[in-house]
């Protein structure tokens, strides 16, 4: 389990997906673009990208909990509901 988690939508995981695998060049406009709520500045983006990896499967993972992949905001619910609902009820600790 972390710490860290990153609130980011899918436009905006699509976005940092290919800038890490090196596909796509990121401007800060582009990210407060996929985003619809705040403005990100290139610092905070700098910040994100040294917290986080590209795994084999190409999706992202956070360096400092090298199993746990980062979700977008649109895929946490289908996790609660895969985790909670389908099966016997978990845990916080194995939800995460």
């Amino acid at each position: 389990m972390s710490k860290e988690y990153f609130a980011i939508n899918k436009s905006c995981y699509e976005l940092m997906l290919a800038n890490i695998q090196g596909l796509r060049d990121i401007l800060v406009d582009m990210l407060s673009d996929a985003r619809n709520d705040i403005t990100i500045d290139i610092r905070l983006w700098g910040t994100i990208k040294q917290r986080i990896r590209l795994g084999e499967d190409n999706l992202m993972y956070l360096k400092s909990s090298p199993n746990l992949k980062i979700p977008y905001i649109e895929q946490w619910g289908e996790i609660v509901t895969n985790t909670h609902v389908k099966s016997s009820h978990l845990g916080l600790k194995d939800t995460l």
